[in-house]
């Protein structure tokens, strides 16, 4: 749910406030879950930090507290790249290795 919950709220501030006419969703697993959503919108980092906006720091707990990362970047000439890692549990690797095998 947190990694649904996360990319919900990045294509949300990039169809809103950044008026993006691309994101790219990218999600890569191995050993843990990678996780990057890149726009072409107007978006700025400064703008990340005006008071009553919470959505980038939502996404940052989110992460932080399945003992993961987050990171914001600015992307030239326009644009913004968040990338998400998340560790993968045993089971979930298990999981994981099954799906793929059962193809």
């Amino acid at each position: 749910t947190a990694v649904y919950r996360i990319v919900q709220e990045a294509v949300n501030n990039a169809l809103r406030h950044a008026r993006a006419s691309r994101i790219d969703v990218s999600v890569h697993i191995s050993g843990c879950l990678e996780l990057e959503v890149v726009d072409n919108g107007e978006g700025r980092l400064e703008q990340f930090q005006t008071p009553g906006r919470y959505g980038v720091l939502g996404m940052r707990e989110r992460a932080q507290a399945l003992e993961g990362s987050f990171d914001l970047d600015q992307i030239e000439p326009a644009g913004v790249r968040i990338r998400v890692s998340l560790p993968l549990t045993r089971q979930q690797e298990d999981e994981q290795i099954e799906s793929h095998a059962g193809r």
